[in-house]
């Protein structure tokens, strides 16, 4: 019966229901758990989120995908599993950039410092090397 009930609730939203994604996540809650307790269960022990933390963004992002054609139940949780999996590999980035000085300041260069400061030949330097790179 609630295998029907998550297709029906699906469809549904689908149709442009707003109120049946809402009526279907007490269905999916504790299933949605853990599947968000398994993945966690391969990420550092000092991981900062929470399986509870986990499935509500999720959800957040679920909410927002107007233009999905619900299939069925296990359509739902494969695009929840792959939801779940990007926040996680975009919180592992963003975690990467502050050890790497991403939360540092902003200083804006400007142009008497650069003038005082900034050697033209390295600039030029750069640039080919960069040009180099890309190709």
């Amino acid at each position: 019966m609630e295998a029907t009930q998550i297709t029906t609730l699906l469809q549904a939203h689908t149709s442009g229901s707003s109120d049946a994604l809402d009526s279907l996540i007490p269905l999916v809650y504790e299933e949605m758990l853990l599947m968000a307790k398994r993945r966690l269960m391969w990420e550092s022990p000092d991981h900062t989120l929470s399986p509870a933390a986990l499935v509500h963004e999720a959800y957040l992002k679920l909410v927002n995908l107007n233009r999905i054609n619900w299939q069925n139940r296990s359509h739902f949780f494969g695009i929840t599993s792959h939801i779940m999996r990007h926040i996680l590999v975009d919180h592992a980035l963003k975690k990467k950039a502050e050890k790497r000085g991403g939360n540092r300041k902003q200083l804006t260069l400007h142009d008497e410092y650069a003038q005082k400061h900034l050697n033209l030949d390295d600039i030029l330097s750069i640039d080919q090397a960069l040009k180099r790179l890309e190709k």
